[in-house]
Formats: structure tokens, sequence, C-alpha cells
């Protein structure tokens, strides 16, 4: 009870959402974001991040359905790919869904960490210039259940650049590691009973063909049983699942040559 109150405490703590304000300077009337983090495609390497604007502020807090008193031009960019929107004057600014490439490979889940860089820029009018620049008032906001993340400013002289680092929150980290490990765990169980009943150490039982029939089918229910199930060869795959698959596979075929020559239990 003690180690499992400590587990608990140590990992399994809900997640708060954060949210962390960058200012840039400027003597202008601020635009107003909220950027929120609401998807990660390990696989496919992307951050699916949500843009809300907002042109002013409300008596209770920023508002995000404001109407601009001008036109405004929003240029979002990963470094790669740049997205550039323009919100006339009196009409309303629609959020801004942006999927920002992440640097990080899938190959060490449940470990695997990503990196992305958001730029910001807004213009005032309908065409880009740097004597047109509006200072920003930016709030991230880090809300994913399965995912930490952590955000990094950097001064920039045209806008904001923000370095978003992500990770997999603990307890999916800490669940994944034991699947792997029961895996290992019952490829273990499966040789040893086929070996000892091979080598006539313990009796032959026909209960145990079952058992090591469910065993073979059960690694893979495991595997796709994992939170965020990455493709099938990651790292952990070829260290743990294949070789599983075959040691299952290697005691249910030692137990059954033993059974098909028909010999008495010792």
């Amino acid at each position: 009870m003690a180690a499992y109150s400590i587990l608990f405490i140590a990992i399994g703590r809900s997640q708060v959402a954060t949210e962390t304000l960058f200012q840039s300077t400027g003597t202008e009337q601020p635009l107003y974001l909220f950027a929120e983090v609401t998807a990660v495609n390990a696989a496919r390497g992307t951050v699916q991040i949500k843009v809300s604007f907002a042109n002013d502020r409300g008596e209770r807090g920023t508002r995000f359905s404001g109407i601009p008193d001008r036109d405004l031009l929003i240029d979002v960019s990963d470094g790669d790919t740049e997205r550039r929107t323009l919100y006339r004057a009196g009409e309303p600014m629609p959020a801004l869904d942006f999927a920002a490439d992440a640097d990080g490979s899938i190959e060490t889940y449940p470990v695997d960490l990503y990196k992305t860089v958001l730029y910001v820029r807004a213009y005032e009018g309908q065409k880009p210039g740097a004597s047109h620049m509006i200072p920003l008032n930016l709030t991230v906001s880090e809300s994913l259940d399965d995912w930490d993340a952590s955000v990094v400013e950097r001064a920039e002289a045209n806008g904001m650049r923000l370095t978003l680092r992500l990770h997999r929150s603990s307890p999916i980290v800490f669940f994944g590691i034991v699947v792997y490990l029961a895996m290992a765990l019952i490829a273990a169980a499966s040789l040893t009973i086929g070996t000892l009943v091979f080598m006539r150490r313990r009796r032959l039982e026909a209960t145990f063909t079952g058992a090591l029939a469910g065993m073979l089918f059960a690694l893979p229910a495991m595997r796709a049983a994992l939170p965020g199930a990455p493709p099938l060869g990651v790292a952990a795959d070829v260290l743990i699942f294949l070789w599983a698959e075959i040691a299952v596979a290697a005691g249910l075929g030692l137990f059954v040559w033993r059974w098909a020559r028909g010999e008495s239990p010792s």
C-alpha cells in the first residue's frame, strides 16, 4: 500500500491545464492571441495548434471574439510552412488551425520527445511591413492529458518566436513500459513451460495448450492497447515485442512436440 501510494502521488495525479503569457514590446494597441495545443500526431510528426485572436480586452479579461477596428495581416509559421491570414476591419476574426511540423521520432516510444517552433507576426493594413508591425499579447495553453509541454520564448525583432517541447505524460510513459515488461514476462513464462515439459521436468498437461495459445494471441492485443500506439516497428517492438512473439511460439512448439510424440507423462 505504501509503494502504491507513492507511485500514485508520483505519476497518478491529474494534469492541470497551464497557461503562459508572452508579450512583445511596442507602443501601439496590442493584438491579443490565445494559442492552444489541441493534438499531437507523433506518427506524422505534427502538432495541431489552434490560434484565436482579439483586438481588445474586456472588463473581465481578454476577449477572443472581438472585431478589429483596423485591417490586420497575421503570419503564423513553423519555419517551413507559413500561413498568412487577412482580417478586415469590422469583420469577425475566426480561429486559425495550424499544423506545425515537430522535430522528433516516434522510434523511441514511449519516451519520445518532440520540438516545434512557432513564429507569429502581425501587421496593420493589408501588406506586411516592419513599420506597420503590431505588438502581440500571446497566451499559450498546455492542456493535453497525454502530453506535457513546455514553452520557451526567444525575442524577435519582428514578432514572436516560441519553442514548444513536448513529451508524453508520466502515466503514459509508465503504462507503456509496464506493458512491454509484461510482454517479456509472458514470453519467459511460455518458454519456461515449454522447455520444462520438453525436458520431462514437468508433467504433460493438455490444459497448458490453451494457455500457451492464449499467450500467443494476447501479445498483439496488448500491443494494440498501448496508449497512442505507434506504428509497428519502433525500437521497443524490435527489442521486446518481436522476440516475445517468437518465444511464446517456441514454447508452444516445444509443448506440442512432446504431446505429438505420444509419450506418457513422467
